[in-house]
């Protein structure tokens, strides 16, 4: 309409109300999709519901923490989708309540349990009346299994330096208190009283160890080396103490340099921590065998023995700190339970990995695998 009476007028405010109307739709659109878009991406789970309690919206990650099948599910009531009563009632709660709430749940399924916080609120409209409510749903259930790992850890360091520095404690106020007492006792209290210290000395080394190992920044050692003289030093420092329990050892370590990028001393403590277990855990008569092979991309380290072995029960606690399969004579033999921690955590820290494979009264053998590096790198 080009004239310019007031139908012509009209005409031009309705063309330019239909632009801006145009403009704020896709507007709305566009914002609409960056939401959906931040809500499918949140790795925390959402759920929106409208005062009725029918779902406005659920990403993928609530989906799967509430078991809600799939498919679009928007309009249908959010207690038809989920057998987790707590979400309903939560949401059911802040809508009447008007507050914001919030809930620990643990759910437990097939694969295991999974802790989850569940944090509602009411949605408002412009007059402040309540419209639906928002559910957000947090995963925490590493955190938790790292919050049990740090509490045990706190209480085994503690059992571990309370027990020698009690036995000290009481070899030292026995020998003040009797002034008297003959030379014999006094030398085999005093000679308890070393080992303990040396047992204590051997847990504050492996602890640091760890400390340094779990800060993976703490490459300043790390140069390239040839795994092959690390081994060569580890078992010939370690080759007495298995003639001395009468075993046989064998060493096969090729003749082509192994090159990886390492820390020497680092892997000293791994191998003399895989060795001096195959040799304290085989009865005398028994053998260990250490063998290194490669191929193009990684080196394998085996250290095997036909000891005592490992129950299956007992295979994925090994590389935990503190366990001990057999707790009396661990301690009998002088070890700290953090032996296989500190084997785990070197060859994590040199991008490798371990595995453990063993029959209960058979033997064990332990494998680790290492990144290769040229020699030329």
């Amino acid at each position: 309409m080009t004239s310019r009476d007031e139908v012509g007028r009209l005409a031009k405010a309705f063309n330019s109300m239909s632009e801006e109307l145009e403009q704020r739709m896709e507007t709305i659109s566009t914002d609409r999709n960056k939401l959906v878009a931040i809500l499918s991406s949140m790795v925390e789970g959402v759920v929106a519901i409208d005062q009725d309690e029918r779902v406005l919206h659920l990403n993928q990650v609530a989906a799967e923490m509430l078991d809600v099948p799939d498919g679009n599910q928007e309009g249908r009531p959010i207690w038809e989708l989920t057998r987790v009563r707590e979400a309903c009632a939560i949401l059911s709660r802040a809508i009447r309540d008007r507050q914001d709430l919030s809930q620990e749940l643990t759910l437990s399924s097939m694969d295991g349990d999974r802790s989850l916080v569940l944090r509602a609120c009411p949605i408002h409209d412009s007059s402040r009346d309540v419209v639906g409510a928002v559910l957000v749903l947090h995963d925490v259930t590493e955190e938790s299994r790292f919050e049990v790992v740090r509490r045990d850890f706190v209480a085994n360091v503690s059992h571990e330096l309370k027990t020698p520095l009690t036995a000290i404690r009481g070899y030292v106020e026995t020998m003040v208190d009797d002034a008297e007492m003959d030379g014999e006792t006094r030398a085999r209290f005093l000679d308890r009283i070393r080992s303990q210290v040396l047992r204590l000395g051997t847990l504050v080394t492996d602890l640091l160890t760890l400390s340094r190992l779990d800060s993976r920044d703490d490459h300043v050692d790390f140069h390239r080396m040839d795994l092959r003289q690390t081994v060569t030093e580890s078992v010939h420092g370690l080759r007495g103490k298995a003639e001395t329990k009468g075993l046989s050892m064998s060493v096969d370590i090729g003749d082509a340099p192994l090159w990886l990028v390492g820390d020497p001393e680092a892997m000293r403590q791994l191998i003399d921590n895989l060795v001096g277990n195959a040799i304290n855990y085989t009865p005398s008569g028994g053998w260990v065998r250490l063998r290194l092979s490669a191929d193009e991309e990684e080196a394998r380290l085996q250290v095997s023995d036909n000891g005592v072995g490992i129950s299956p029960k007992d295979r994925e606690r090994v590389f935990e700190r503190f366990f001990r399969v057999d707790k009396a004579r661990s301690r009998e033999l002088g070890g700290t339970g953090l032996g296989l921690a500190i084997v785990k955590n070197v060859a994590l820290a040199h991008g490798g990995s371990v595995s453990v494979d063993s029959e209960l009264g058979r033997g064990t053998t332990f494998t680790v695998r290492l990144p290769l590096t040229g020699p030329e790198s």
